[in-house]
Order: structure tokens, then sequence, then C-alpha cells
């Protein structure tokens, strides 16, 4: 299957997700909700911490970058690496390449990854564990479930008309009519059919006859 950018669904500064591990069912996290920058990132039993939680902000060219809802700070790679095996940890906004992500589909529905602009290498779980506290690092594509992840949304600050505005939009994608030539109605059909099966009257009978005797009736002898 031909991986394709969905970025642009997810990204929003609206909506706060839940970013789960598809062979784990574990969430994205920040070990201990530690603040500071360079924290590592792993993966936690879901809870209800706000250390769970992150804003997919746009970025330029259909990208993104990961911002957590605690912390503030953002998904990162440790020294700016593009190799397999480097570890993702939070660092405060930076004008780097290593903080710009894709979201691709994959070929199941409702699963993603996460790739990296910097290496071209995707979110994936060290050792491909699924135990709580396995860190998080970068590595080449191999179609694993440890590198496919569900994004729930957990909250959400859409305002209720944009949201309807985004309802009817996609409402009239999904709608395709079709023209059809209108029938003509019950009463027009009968009126037709009445008028095509009039018959003309026959002269009466009286007219007839009279005609008949002009014409038998012999000339007098003087």
């Amino acid at each position: 299957m031909t991986k394709r950018n969905v970025t642009a669904k997810f990204a929003s500064q609206t909506k706060y997700y839940r970013i789960v591990s598809k062979q784990s069912g574990k969430a994205i996290d920040v070990r201990d909700a530690a603040m500071e920058s360079g924290v590592l990132l792993e993966v936690n039993d879901k809870n209800n911490s706000d250390s769970q939680l992150w804003m997919i902000i746009p970025d330029q060219k259909s990208t993104c970058r990961f911002r957590n809802k605690a912390t503030n700070k953002f998904f990162d790679v440790i020294e700016g690496g593009t190799k397999n095996g480097c570890w993702l940890h939070q660092w405060e906004e930076a004008n780097a390449s290593t903080q710009i992500w894709e979201i691709e589909s994959t070929k199941t529905a409702g699963a993603y990854k996460i790739k990296s602009i910097a290496a071209e290498k995707y979110l994936d779980i060290v050792g491909i564990s699924s135990i709580a506290g396995a860190n998080l690092q970068l590595w080449e594509n191999t179609d694993g479930d440890n590198q496919e992840w569900v994004l729930e949304v957990i909250e959400d600050f859409t305002p209720k008309e944009e949201k309807k505005s985004k309802r009817a939009v996609s409402k009239t994608k999904r709608a395709t009519p079709k023209s059809k030539k209108a029938a003509p109605s019950k009463l027009e059909n009968g009126t037709a059919k009445k008028a095509s099966t009039k018959k003309v009257a026959a002269p009466i009978k009286a007219e007839n006859s009279a005609s008949k005797k002009a014409v038998e009736k012999p000339e007098s002898k003087i």
C-alpha cells in the first residue's frame, strides 16, 4: 500500500490528542512528567495526566510539530540524530528539522505512522517493547505494529460554528445528486390520454334521414 500524508487531517491548534501504540495500547508520555528540556519520551499506561496530551501543530508543506500540554515542549531527537536507534526527548521550540514530522496512513484503518522529516525514519519503540517505560526512537520503516499509532482526540476546543461549517462541507462533498427529468403529473398524463382517444361525433340521425329523402324524391310531372 502506498503511504499517504494525512497530516492535515489531524493538525489543529484547538485539539489535544493521546498518541497510543497499536502494539501495546500504551500512550506516549514525558518521563516522570518532568518539565525540563532533555527529558526522555516513553510509553506508559493511559491515564488522565496532561503529560500524555499532545497538540499537533500545523507547520509548512503538510508537516507538523507535537507539543506537550503539560510542559509546552516538543517531540525532538537527541543531538539532532538521524540514524536508526536515535532516542527521542522533549525540547523547547527550536528552528530545527528534528522537530518536524509527517503523519502517514497505513494499511490498518485508524492507525498511522509518524515520520521524522530530518531523518526520513519513523517513530518506533526501543526493543519492540510493550512494557510501561519503554523509550522511543527513530527507525527505518519496518511495517511493524510498534511503528503504528492511534491518535485519540481527548480535548477539542474547536468553536461550534467552525465544526458545523466543516461538517457541511464534508456532506456537500459526499453528496452526488443525479439530475432527473421531471415526470409528467398523473393529471397531465390523464388529460393527454383523454385528448388522444376522443372520437369525432357522428352526424345525428335526423340529418342523415333528411338528406336521403332529398336524393330519392322523384321529379313532379307537368
